[in-house]
């Protein structure tokens, strides 16, 4: 188990590898429901609604080429495989599609969502 945070050191999306920021510091949506509660005249009445964990701010290197990439990935309408690997090693797998949010043409910075088709499937470093 590693209890090392910091710069993301790898994002592969449908077999290409991109370059992550250094400042990138991912968002990830870690339980499959939103909690919360609603009130009645006694107790209170807990609601459970499903959600998808998406990857949030995902922050990457992108020139003309890559930003090709991701369009053609922001626009398929097949899912295709996807990993993230933390700074103290582990891995993030899945399959599903992303959401190109912008990209910025000062630096080549385009940010992403990823968005799972079902779950990640985690690979911990020891």
């Amino acid at each position: 188990m590693s209890d090392t945070g910091g710069s993301i050191r790898k994002v592969t999306l449908d077999g290409t590898a991109f370059d992550v920021f250094a400042d990138s510091n991912f968002s990830e949506t870690i339980t499959r429901f939103e909690n919360d509660r609603i009130p009645t005249s006694g107790r209170n009445i807990k609601k459970m609604t499903r959600r998808v964990p998406k990857v949030e701010s995902v922050v990457l290197a992108a020139n003309g080429e890559e930003k090709q990439v991701l369009i053609l990935l922001g626009e398929t309408t097949v899912d295709f495989p996807m990993s993230y690997e933390t700074a103290g090693g582990d891995v993030y797998r899945t399959t599903g599609s992303i959401e190109v949010e912008n990209r910025e043409t000062e630096e080549l910075r385009a940010t992403v969502q990823l968005h799972p088709s079902t779950h990640w499937n985690p690979f911990l470093a020891a």
